[in-house]
Parts: structure tokens; C-alpha cells; sequence
């Protein structure tokens, strides 16, 4: 799903409904990757899903809980323990 054709959602719990219906599955059983740490892994996670921070320059620290990847070759390692 991507996010800026549904920009009124953004961070809103709808968005993450609607990706987890369009998935067939709850949102428990979704993680969703994205480059914002506040508006897309914290967002998923207040929403009930895994929320995994896209941050390829490693920057700064993620909170506790919160994957963090460097890279989307990194998610199929991290996917199953979400």
C-alpha cells in the first residue's frame, strides 16, 4: 500500500486497517515498513501491528521494541520473530 495516495491517513489507525484488509489478515499477524519512525513504525504499532523502521542511514536510535532494519534485505530474517 502506499501511503501517499492515502495521505489523509497518515498515522491514522484507519490506514493500517485498510492494509491489513487488503492483506485477508488481522492487523496482530501484519508488520508494516516504513521510513518514519513517529507517522509509520510507531503508528503500526499503536494500530496493533509489527512496526518496523526503514532507516538506511542509522542515524539515531530507535525506542525499545521497535525493529529497526538498514536495508529491505534485512526483513526476511527479521519477519519471522515479529
Amino acid at each position: 500500500m502506499v501511503a501517499r495516495l492515502h495521505r489523509h491517513l497518515v498515522q491514522d489507525p484507519r490506514l493500517f486497517a485498510l492494509c491489513a484488509e487488503k492483506a485477508g489478515v488481522p492487523p496482530k499477524d501484519c508488520a508494516f515498513v516504513g521510513d518514519s519512525l513517529e507517522k509509520d513504525a510507531l503508528a503500526a504499532r499503536r494500530a496493533g501491528m509489527a512496526g518496523v523502521w526503514y532507516c538506511p542511514k542509522g542515524s539515531e536510535p530507535a525506542p525499545e521494541g521497535v525493529p529497526v532494519v538498514r536495508s529491505l534485505g534485512e526483513l526476511p530474517e527479521l519477519l519471522p520473530i515479529l
